[in-house]
């Protein structure tokens, strides 16, 4: 065996070169420390020491919000992800863990997957359904397009708009400790320079619902979108309707996801949330628009 043992002392003089050298030349520290750490015992963990939460605090006011998106109609994917997010148990029942539930767009409307989420049937059964209005009305009475969902009571409820800032203010300061506590809820996300950025969220909400509206009160509707090509918007869109659904709207920009972290983290914090009455912003998808 004395080529084993020659072996070995080699090892032993190049670790004791790398231990002189790495001193001087980060490189080799860099290249022989994996093999230094199996030599040597390993140190104990460090006791970890758990963040306080408002969860774990007595008193504390808390409120577990869900926010769920872009499940195209994939049911064992759309009970898989609302179990794990506390929204329903074992059983696929509404389990009363949560507070708020918030979809960002995106749930059944494409028929990717065959299994198609059971409530809305298959592409002839969906387009029967807005041709008719059975259901769709009823859906359409709830739906937006952006949502501000405030923090605490005093705040009001769901999709109330931000206070408007003071006069002469320059929209920089909030005009109570409160008046930012509340987070923001679209499908793309939000241009700085959108022109219908405020009062949020209505004034978005309102393009939402008239085009909306003139989407339904298309008479045949169009064939659904796939297999069928992309339908033109509706006769009557308006201007400020069609920037709705561009790419800088609030459906498709998605300037969060794409640009330079650093960069879109500026654009947000100095344009976005001191100005628009919240938080922090939540946005769905990350694919560009394209037909």
């Amino acid at each position: 065996m004395p080529n084993s043992r020659y072996l070995g002392l080699l090892a032993l003089v190049a670790v004791a070169l790398a231990l002189y050298f790495g001193r001087t030349d980060p490189r080799i520290n860099v290249l022989v420390s994996p093999y230094l750490a199996k030599l040597q015992p390993s140190a104990a963990p460090a006791p970890h020491t758990p963040r306080a939460s408002a969860s774990n605090v007595p008193g504390a006011f808390t409120r577990k919000i869900v926010a769920i998106g872009d499940l195209h109609g994939d049911l064992p994917n759309a009970l898989k992800v609302l179990h794990m997010a506390g929204v329903t148990d074992e059983h696929g029942d509404w389990a009363g863990a949560i507070d708020f539930l918030v979809q960002t767009g995106h749930i059944v409307d494409r028929y990717v997957y065959p299994s198609e989420i059971e409530t809305f049937g298959s592409v002839a059964a969906r387009q029967k359904m807005l041709s008719t209005g059975r259901i769709g009305r009823a859906w359409a009475q709830n739906y937006t397009s952006a949502g501000r969902l405030p923090l605490h009571p005093s705040l009001g409820p769901p999709n109330t708009d931000s206070a408007p800032p003071a006069p002469g203010s320059g929209a920089a300061q909030p005009q109570t400790p409160l008046s930012h506590a509340a987070l923001s809820f679209v499908h793309g996300g939000l241009a700085p320079a959108y022109p219908q950025l405020t009062p949020y969220p209505s004034a978005i909400n309102a393009l939402g619902a008239t085009l909306l509206a003139k989407l339904h009160a298309q008479m045949p509707q169009p064939p659904p979108h796939p297999p069928h090509a992309y339908p033109a918007l509706p006769p009557g869109t308006t201007r400020a309707e069609e920037r709705f659904v561009g790419g800088d709207g609030p459906l498709w920009y998605r300037g969060w996801a794409v640009d330079p972290e650093r960069e879109a983290c500026a654009k947000v914090d100095a344009e976005l949330v001191p100005r628009r009455g919240y938080r922090v912003p939540y946005a769905g998808p990350i694919s560009s628009l394209s037909f």
